[in-house]
């Protein structure tokens, strides 16, 4: 409830796997039962599709199975961490391969029905389909095809009229996929890679797509999707800075008690800054999770934040007081909307 949002509610589009997984989760807990089992009965079992689960156990008891491997450079993709999806499986925790991929896309083409059977309600999945909002404004309506998004799906109006979707799938740490289809047209395709998305799994669907409908390939598209895709996954946080050299101007930080405490917002709640073996921890989260701060200059400190979203080092800089302590701190990490501002908690007894 403290969260400011993006925009104004169903009059602006944002990502989420989240949003997706709550629904999914909503719908089970109405029906008295686990999501990963109401998929499998009623999705993965009928589709025939016996190497496919929402389960994180069931991929990692696979014997043979892709290994995520994270961009370290361009060219260079390497095993850094192994992503646990099991918290929002229902918008990105399928493990899955290219033939059980095929059943679900059948049965999409299908209008919900695969081998006779119904396994999606046709005017369930139809609503799916249907374009909900505009993500973003094109440059010139006249001459490019606004693109919308349905629910779960990309939807676009091809050059001959009919109707296409696709959705791309893609973690940091090392999954880059592409699904799409044209449904008059009886058409679809499947690509899955195990690195970091890059733009490489939409490209080579794009392209086949282009051959199967026009019999050319309309342009490259690496180097469009390369920059759209690293555009979307940028860093809030990132400021560019090379922690490994002294920034210009650099001054030394005031005694570690100056920022020692207690600090809170509405949103985050508590983060606790440290002394600890001559320097600062600080303290962030429901378990009160340690990250060391490393001095960057001044009253500015900096820590590396978690996870394959986590991303470069992030700013912590200190306001000081008129009591000459530190009374606010701002995280960068935790700015994204302006809000990453926790004031000193002040002991009134």
């Amino acid at each position: 409830r403290f969260y400011e949002p993006y925009g104004e509610f169903r009059a602006h589009y944002e990502y989420t796997n989240f949003g997706l997984s709550a629904a999914a989760y909503a719908v089970a807990r109405a029906a008295g039962e686990d999501w990963n089992d109401i998929a499998q009965r009623r999705l993965y079992e009928p589709l025939g599709m016996a190497s496919t689960s929402s389960r994180f156990s069931d991929y990692v008891a696979q014997g043979n199975r892709a290994i995520p491997h994270r961009r370290i450079e361009p060219g260079v993709f390497r095993f850094v961490e192994q992503r646990q999806p099991d918290a929002q499986t229902p918008a990105g925790g399928v493990s899955s391969t290219v033939r059980d991929m095929t059943q679900y896309l059948r049965m999409l083409l299908g209008n919900g029905a695969l081998a006779g059977e119904q396994i999606i309600d046709a005017a369930a999945l139809g609503e799916t389909l249907l374009p909900h909002i505009a993500p973003g404004r094109v440059a010139n309506p006249a001459l490019e095809r606004t693109g919308f998004y349905g629910l779960g799906w990309n939807v676009h109006f091809g050059a001959n009229g009919a109707m296409q979707f696709n959705h791309s799938g893609g973690f940091v740490l090392g999954a880059g996929t592409f699904i799409s289809m044209a449904p008059s047209d009886e058409f679809g395709l499947i690509v899955l890679t195990n690195g970091t998305a890059t733009g490489v799994a939409e490209s080579v669907g794009l392209s086949i797509a282009d051959l199967a409908m026009t019999g050319e390939i309309a342009f490259d598209y690496v180097p469009a999707l390369e920059a759209a895709i690293a555009a979307q996954t940028g860093y809030p946080h990132d400021r560019g800075i090379d922690f490994g050299v002294q920034p210009e101007g650099f001054a030394e930080s005031l005694p570690l008690t100056v920022y020692a405490g207690d600090y809170a917002s509405d949103l985050w709640g508590r983060a606790s800054v440290v002394e600890s073996d001559g320097g600062l921890i600080v303290q962030l989260g429901p378990d009160g999770t340690p990250y060391e701060l490393d001095h960057y200059s001044d009253n500015r400190f900096s820590f590396q934040p978690p996870g394959e979203n986590g991303g470069p080092r992030s700013i912590v800089a200190f306001s000081i007081g008129p009591e000459e302590v530190a009374d606010r701190v701002t995280i960068d990490y935790l700015d994204e909307t302006g809000q990453g501002t926790l004031l000193r908690e002040v002991d009134t007894a």
